[in-house]
Formats: C-alpha cells, structure tokens, sequence
C-alpha cells in the first residue's frame, strides 16, 4: 500500500472520522492507490458532459476481467468500520458489477457482489451475489454494510477490506461514511453542472424479489437470506 494512503487510514482511526473518500475521479492520480486490469477494454478519464468535470471510464468486453480493485497491494485491507458505502457511478448501458469484501464478528471473510448481469440472488456461506439495477444517467449506490451482513450473513458487519469496480461503467467518487446520504449530498459530489440538469436517480438493488436461494430454500428459511427491497431516489439499499 502508498504510505500516503497507509497515513490517510491511520488518520482517519485514529480521529475516528465520519467519512472517508477513496476514490475520487477529479484528483491528479485518481488510481494511485488502486490495481487496475484491463482485458480487451480500457481503464481511462474522460471529461464528462453531465458533470462537467473529468471521470473514469471503465469499459471491458467482459465485466470480470476490466477492473479496479482498492488496495492495489494484495497483502493489505483497507479495515475501514465506517458501515456505509457510497459510489457515484454512471450506468453506461452496459453489464456492470462492483464487489466489498467485509469481515465479521465471526473473524471470517466474506464477498457482496451486486451485478447487472445476475437475474437472481445467489447465496453462500462467504459470499452472496445480487441484481443491481440503475437508472439511466448517473446513480448512486449506497449499501449499509451491518444492514447487508446481517441480512445476508446472520453476522455483525466489522470493517470493509477491500473494494472492486468492474467494467461497465463511468466511476465519480467512492467513500465511506458514519451515516446515510441524502439527496443533497449526492448533488454535492456530481459537481454544479450536473446539478443543473434533470435531478439524477439512485441505483437499486434489485432484490425485491429474493424468492428462492440457488441451493433451493426459501429466503425465509435462513436469517441470512431475508428479503431485500427496491428502494426510490430518497432511499438506501
């Protein structure tokens, strides 16, 4: 890991902050802490029209193999206890997946995978899959990590270890925070131009209809598998 960003997370223990920015498309070195792949596609900034500024085009004939991944050393986690993550990502039209790897209160690591390209959920032991659907234009993704574990896990969210963006998408901003965003903060990090056009909407996750886990039970036969639900522009997966 950088030492800059190794610092920045002392730091931000040892103030015990409410927020903590990762990514942020408008710096100099945008991907300096991050390991990026790239397979028969492309990982550049692009100026975009909507924000008026510059963002990261993410773009991959295949959403497994085009990828950023945070932090870029394979030995480090970010062990960030912040319980809500926010992404600030444009839906290109494509197929598009971002991975969290967490660990819990029972020391174990475990993967949250939301993917444009899964038509259901899939759940196991230390890892789960879920549809993601954005609206089109540029959303917002914002996941409450003790809210998903317990749902998905039955376990208590601890820290965030590691964070992966895949292909397809235009990436703005990714951090973490104490609290949920609202609205007007979603605004904020678009930029002012964007914030003079229509009003962006906010991605969901599409589980508003777990039905049946892949291994065949019902959601409502394990704590871990309870129902999701679609939530509107004011509200939080």
């Amino acid at each position: 890991m950088d030492l800059r960003l190794a610092e920045m997370f002392a730091r931000y223990r040892s103030n015990q902050k409410q927020s903590l920015s990762i990514f942020c498309s408008t710096l100099q070195r945008p991907l300096e802490n991050w390991e990026k792949q790239i397979r028969n596609g492309h990982i550049k900034r692009i100026l975009d029209y909507e924000t008026g500024s510059y963002v990261l085009d993410i773009f991959g004939t295949n959403i497994d193999t085009t990828f950023i991944r945070c932090p870029g050393d394979a030995e480090k986690t970010l062990d960030v206890r912040l319980p809500y993550s926010v992404f600030i990502v444009k839906n290109t039209k494509r197929f598009f997946s971002l991975e969290i790897q967490i660990r819990d209160n029972e020391k174990q690591r475990r993967r949250i995978r939301l993917s444009g390209a899964q038509g259901s959920v899939r759940v196991k032991p230390l890892s789960c899959i879920v549809p993601l659907r954005m609206e089109e234009g540029w959303n917002r993704v914002q996941l409450d990590l003790r809210d998903l574990t317990r749902r998905i896990f039955a376990t208590d969210f601890v820290e965030c270890l590691r964070v992966q963006v895949n292909a397809n998408c235009r990436l703005r901003k990714i951090f973490f925070t104490d609290r949920r965003q609202d609205s007007d903060q979603f605004d904020e990090n678009l930029g002012p131009r964007c914030q003079r056009l229509n009003r962006p909407t906010t991605a969901a996750t599409t589980a508003e209809s777990l039905g049946t886990a892949t291994d065949g039970r019902s959601v409502d036969q394990r704590q871990s598998e309870q129902s999701f639900y679609h939530q509107s522009y004011e509200h939080m997966i």
